[in-house]
């Protein structure tokens, strides 16, 4: 069963046991995040698996890509001018 739908279930759980309200920040795993999320989980019964940080240097790559890219056509166009 996906996680999302665990950590539904057991909101629904907690409803029933009496809890009126407990408001949460949902968060990855980041590093860096500004919430602290470990009630939650536990709360909830679900911890977040992704980090924004392993994605980081490929989405630096891309981006240099695509940089070099936008270049490389510039350059090309106004050469062929």
């Amino acid at each position: 069963m996906p996680d999302n739908v665990i950590a539904t279930a057991n909101v629904f759980e907690a409803a029933q046991a009496g809890v009126s309200r407990i408001i949460f920040y949902g968060a990855s795993a980041n590093a860096w995040k500004i919430y602290d999320t470990p009630r939650a989980w536990e709360v909830l019964g679900f911890k977040p698996q992704d980090n924004a940080e392993s994605f980081s240097s490929e989405l630096a790559m891309e981006r240099l890509r695509h940089s070099r890219n936008q270049t490389i056509q510039s350059v090309m166009s106004s050469v062929l001018l």
